[in-house]
């Protein structure tokens, strides 16, 4: 808790969660992760774990992605909360659900979470792997060059509450 990550490098991250099938049981509250606009950086990196809790973290200026989600195949991405996480100012996803190969997310749980004024999407749940259950409660998604939230792919997707505003920037209207 009561994190300050600056400036992270080229081709890094601010953090990296690599658990493996099932391991996991990682707290990270009240914290900020800025990696000022170096390329090709995400804040938060989840590629495997279970039972992971996130807080108050705002995530600044990645190169790439804010948080990317991004299990591999034979690995897995469970049962993970996030509470008041923001993705802002990447210049990819705010927020990407995104399994590569046949990698696995379950049971993922966003409660009043912020991706906004992204290069791309706010949030993004991509097409790629198998993504079962996903839950946002009072996400906003404000001023990003593309959609607010795009759901490109997954089951048992579910969207309670939110504000989606200002979005599509670089051609106004034509994402919502």
């Amino acid at each position: 808790s009561d994190l300050n990550i600056l400036d992270v490098v080229t081709g890094g991250s601010g953090i990296v969660i690599v658990c493996g099938v099932n391991g996991g049981g990682i707290w990270i509250t009240d914290g900020t992760i800025d990696c000022n606009s170096a390329a090709n950086t995400y804040g938060i990196d989840i590629q495997s774990g279970a039972g992971c809790y996130f807080k108050d973290v705002d995530i600044r200026k990645a190169g790439l992605d804010g948080m990317i989600i991004r299990p591999n195949t034979g690995q897995n991405v469970l049962w993970m909360w996030f509470y008041n996480v923001s993705g802002d100012t990447s210049g990819g996803q705010g927020i990407y659900i995104n399994p590569q190969g046949a990698g696995f997310v379950n049971s993922m749980t966003f409660h009043n979470c912020w991706g906004s004024t992204n290069g791309g999407n706010g949030v993004a749940i991509g097409n790629t792997g198998v993504i079962d259950g996903v839950e946002f409660v009072g996400l906003r998604c404000l001023d990003n060059n593309f959609d607010g939230l795009a759901i490109l792919g997954g089951i048992n997707v579910s969207v309670l509450g939110g504000m989606f505003s200002g979005n599509s920037k670089n051609s106004s209207g034509a994402i919502s």
